[in-house]
């Protein structure tokens, strides 16, 4: 079955979309609203921890520098 690989730890949407935003050099344009069914994700790690013996070893924050260095490499022009 499917494994879920995150920081076990809840974080807003905002706070992953804004520094995305930021790094990649796009303008964000978001209303949050308090009626929003998902404001914040958190993914259950505990099966990736009992079947693979997986825990995160960097922040969100890292992992979002890496996938935006990532992207920029791949995407735009050197």
């Amino acid at each position: 079955g499917a494994v879920n690989v995150g920081t076990g730890k809840g974080t807003r949407l905002l706070d992953i979309a804004t520094p995305i935003a930021e790094q990649m050099g796009a303008r964000l344009d978001l209303a949050v609203l308090d009626s929003a069914p998902y404001t914040h994700m958190c993914a259950d790690i505990h099966r990736a921890k009992r079947v693979l013996g997986w825990e995160p070893t960097i922040t969100v924050e890292e992992g979002l520098r890496g996938l935006c260095d990532a992207a920029k490499s791949r995407l735009l022009p050197a």
